[in-house]
């Protein structure tokens, strides 16, 4: 069982060139700030205390690059079952921003050189994030 504090991980390897693709942790609350993953992040540290959902933190590094999202309790389990079974088509089902790498056409993963991004913006602000996959099909990557 993972302690507060630590994280649950699952990695996706790109399915065109075999490199990391993306990595999702499930970060649990922390008693405290001491060995809080969290905290100890060099990107995310600063802003530790906005990213603190009741059910823990959900991190991803890879296609968007690094963000951060608070988890609700009752989001969490569902969030924690799914990394623990490295269950990535049940991730992309409970919020899709949380499996950018992942295709839903092609049942597969791609890595930020293999999605093929154009970005909207909404009267000169930034409104999303769309990519096509190598075969062409096309999602919401970050909204």
């Amino acid at each position: 069982m993972t302690a507060p504090g630590e994280a649950l991980r699952m990695e996706s390897s790109c399915a065109a060139c075999g490199t990391r693709a993306q990595v999702v942790e499930l970060v649990l609350p922390a008693r405290s700030d001491a060995g809080d993953a969290l905290q100890e992040s060099a990107t995310l540290g600063p802003f530790a205390q906005f990213l603190r959902g009741d059910g823990g933190t959900l991190v991803t590094t890879g296609v968007n690059g690094e963000a951060a999202f608070p988890l609700p309790t009752e989001r969490a389990s569902a969030v924690r079952d799914a990394i623990e079974r490295n269950d990535w088509l049940a991730l992309f089902a409970i919020n899709q921003e949380w499996a950018p790498s992942w295709c839903q056409g092609c049942a597969a993963h791609y890595c930020n050189e293999h999605w093929r991004k154009s970005v909207d913006f909404d009267d000169g602000s930034y409104d999303c994030t769309w990519g096509d996959c190598p075969k062409g099909h096309r999602r919401k990557l970050d909204d």
